[in-house]
């Protein structure tokens, strides 16, 4: 087995059958950690570290807890009794308490699996022969079907800004994900048809923000708590922002000693400063400096280190810095790695919120508008036409359909839509296109919304998109050892957020309100009351693509996407000599390399899998139930 293969975490969850426990490899699950049901057939086989995964029978009911959680056995088996006693897949998460956590379930009726309400613990589903497989991750379920590719799947890797559901398709043939916030459960008796149902609701906006400021530190404590309170070895980023600080002096309540990762950039930010006088008041910690002229490049090596990840990531440019952040933390073993990446979706909004404002409390939607004009310099005729847009959602997305070629998204005008309208590459081949435009018609005609509240529905497919960047990195450096943890992105916190009057929480005088007002007298007021975010220009994304030219010509050159129709080769070239779309280099290139990586990693000889599931003998089924 690969070193990758061998480190990487995941699990499959297995019906009470025979023809299922056939499926198993005997060799490689010999490896494997292996909860039986109580017929001695196969429940669960996966791979875990010793935290990772509790297990607790009360009766008929067996639970197991597989993640970050810092609940004990006693308090589990206290949930599960009340489980056992009156089902209620929310009330048993809540039981558990903070962390990030799949909760699987075995009980007379079948056997049920649930992720996280945020996707930072995603769940995917197979059948296959006739019986339905779930897991944790999709290439695991893929080696069912001999790792065939969903080629349309692919093609929508390539779409940016992909909306809701069109960003959920998977990447491999016959295998699903289950939405965030939904369980599926698969009866002992029907097999074949397993049943989703949405477990996790937002819930209301009622907290003023003193109120809602006091819940978000408890939780955020909590959060945090459950990763300082891990047997590994902790580190953190320490960026200088709102968000990396405050998990900062959160970890340095609990008294745990901890490493700091500061990457600066003396030239384009003062993020160093505000980091350096901040870690002069965390005297506990050991602080790791690095400038950024000291990492490796994006793009730099891509097809060095073999990333991979279950599905294509952008997080393969960068997987060498990545790789170099591992070195400078020098782990001795095991870790967990905090970072900030969730803050921004609780405390800083899109302007959506406004439409919702404007229709439900006017006088204070005008101040917000008077505010929010004043510093991005809109006009009130560009203003009067957004809050006029009432187009649902199937009409807002048949009309990304026809504009897929609108790279400039009306910059300088303000958009309280239902979302960033979705471009593709110039270089994007006839298939691709064909797939984006009838992917979103489809959409238009049968999806709903993710809330009927603008607001709402851009801020869970926001949290979506995060928590997926943030599963890629932590997949590409757990081959190292070190596991990414991002509180912010805990279905708690992000609960207590979301319980924060909009208006309050997204104040337009005030940076990051919400988080200001709770981190207030624990992060120093240097740090909150900092007015900036430092943002990578584009330009500096263009200029690094171009030092790299000659190693990424040569990787597109014959191009496994290509040789499948979905990008147009002469014309990526073309991008090269002469940037004839403004941005589109730096905006699309990334995904663009990222899924071709991923393709070459997928077909090379070193596969990154070692499959423990058989292929069926019998024709595969066409679609999951």
């Amino acid at each position: 087995m690969r070193e990758q293969d061998t480190n990487r975490s995941f699990f499959v969850v297995l019906t009470d059958d025979d023809a299922v426990t056939a499926r198993l490899h005997p060799i490689r699950t010999a490896a494997l950690t292996r909860l039986d049901h109580p017929s001695g057939r196969a429940w669960i086989v996966g791979r875990f570290t010793n935290d990772d995964l509790l297990d607790v029978r009360c009766g008929d009911v067996r639970v197991a807890v597989v993640g970050e959680f810092a609940v004990g056995r006693d308090a589990v088996h206290t949930a599960v009794s009340r489980y056992a006693a009156r089902p209620d897949l929310a009330r048993l998460r809540d039981d558990i308490g903070a962390g990030s956590f799949h909760v699987v379930v075995r009980d007379p009726d079948g056997v049920t699996v649930a992720g996280t309400a945020t996707g930072s613990r995603r769940v995917h589903r197979t059948r296959s022969g006739g019986r339905t497989f779930l897991s944790s991750r999709a290439d695991v379920l893929a080696a069912l079907h001999d790792h065939r590719i969903d080629e349309e799947g692919v093609a929508l890797r390539l779409l940016m800004n992909a909306p809701y559901p069109v960003d959920r398709r998977g990447v491999w043939r016959y295998v699903e994900p289950v939405p965030p916030g939904s369980a599926v459960t698969v009866r002992h008796h029907d097999p074949a048809h397993p049943v989703e149902r949405v477990w996790w609701e937002p819930p209301p906006a009622t907290r003023n923000l003193d109120d809602g400021a006091v819940e978000l530190l408890t939780e955020l404590r909590r959060a945090v708590g459950v990763r300082t309170g891990s047997s590994r070895a902790l580190s953190a980023d320490l960026s200088g922002g709102v968000d990396s600080t405050s998990l900062c002096f959160l970890a340095a309540g609990s008294g745990r000693r901890f490493t700091t990762y500061t990457v600066h950039d003396d030239e384009r930010s003062d993020d160093h400063v505000l980091a350096r006088a901040a870690s002069a008041d965390l005297p506990q910690v050991t602080s790791v400096w690095q400038h950024v002229r000291d990492l490796s490049d994006e793009y730099a090596h891509l097809t060095d280190g073999r990333p991979w990840a279950e599905e294509p990531a952008q997080v393969f440019l960068s997987h060498r810095r990545l790789h170099d952040t591992v070195a400078a933390l020098g782990h001795p073993g095991p870790a967990v790695h905090l970072c900030g990446d969730g803050g921004d979706n609780l405390t800083r909004p899109g302007h959506s919120y406004c439409h919702d404002l404007i229709r439900t409390d006017p006088l204070r939607a005008v101040g917000h508008l008077r505010a929010l004009r004043h510093t991005a310099r809109w006009s009130l005729t560009d203003i009067a036409t957004a809050l006029r847009d009432d187009r649902p959602y199937g009409a807002w997305l048949a009309d990304t359909a026809r504009r897929l070629d609108h790279h400039d998204h009306d910059h300088g005008r303000p958009d309280f839509g239902w979302g960033v309208q979705p471009t593709l590459p110039p270089w994007a081949g006839g298939a691709t296109r064909e797939t984006a435009v009838r992917a979103l018609e489809q959409a238009a005609g049968t999806c709903a919304p993710l809330s009927a509240s603008r607001s709402r529905h851009v801020e869970r497919h926001a949290i979506h998109l995060t928590t997926g960047i943030i599963r890629h990195m932590d997949q590409v450096t757990e081959a190292a050892g070190v596991r990414v943890a991002a509180p912010f992105t805990d279905d708690r916190v992000f609960a207590a957020a979301l319980a924060v009057r909009p208006a309050q929480r997204f104040d337009p005088w005030t940076f990051k309100a919400l988080l200001r007002r709770t981190m207030r007298g624990i992060v120093p007021d240097h740090v909150l009351d900092r007015r900036t975010k430092t943002v990578v220009p584009g330009d500096v994304r263009v200029g690094t693509a171009r030092r790299h030219r000659a190693a990424l010509l040569d990787l597109l050159h014959g191009s496994a996407l290509h040789g499948l129709g979905l990008v147009d080769e002469g014309a990526l070239r073309a991008q090269f000599e002469h940037q004839t779309v403004r941005g589109a280099l730096a905006l699309h290139l990334p995904a663009t390399v990222s899924v071709e990586v991923w393709l070459r990693r997928l077909r090379s000889d070193d596969r990154p899998t070692t499959p423990f599931l058989r292929p069926t003998e019998l024709p595969c089924d066409s679609k999951p139930a």
